[in-house]
């Protein structure tokens, strides 16, 4: 297991606590809610770039805002938007690709995780 699949873990660990014990996590992923370029702004740009939690279930894709402006280190806050698994919410495509819910809330996933991601929303 690397560390890429350890931080998964421990993300779909938050996500479960703050979902409840009944929903079965598949797939859980940081991304930012504003453009990841941003971040290029330095420390400003890191810190008011509105983490956001991309979380899979057997159901549905659900949108977390996360703790703190640093990340889900303290975990989730808030559910901001859900789609039913299955649905066109965006094409992981590009660099970072920009996923839009249906009620506008969005956020950038970057191409590191669009395996997974794409493993996940397929599987039955």
């Amino acid at each position: 297991m690397g560390m890429m699949d350890k931080q998964i873990d421990k993300l779909a660990e938050r996500a479960r606590e703050f979902l409840g014990p009944e929903v079965n996590v598949r797939f859980a992923l940081v991304g930012m809610g504003r453009n990841p370029y941003l971040a290029g702004a330095g420390l400003l740009g890191f810190l008011l770039g509105k983490w956001r939690g991309l979380v899979v279930t057997d159901d549905d894709v659900k949108l977390l805002a996360c703790g703190s402006n640093l990340g889900p280190a303290k975990g989730f806050n808030a559910e901001l938007a859900t789609a039913p698994r299955g649905s066109d919410i965006g094409a992981l495509t590009g660099m970072n690709a920009k996923l839009t819910f249906p009620n506008g809330e969005k956020i950038y996933v970057s191409r590191i995780h669009f395996d997974r991601l794409r493993a996940a929303l397929e599987a039955a």
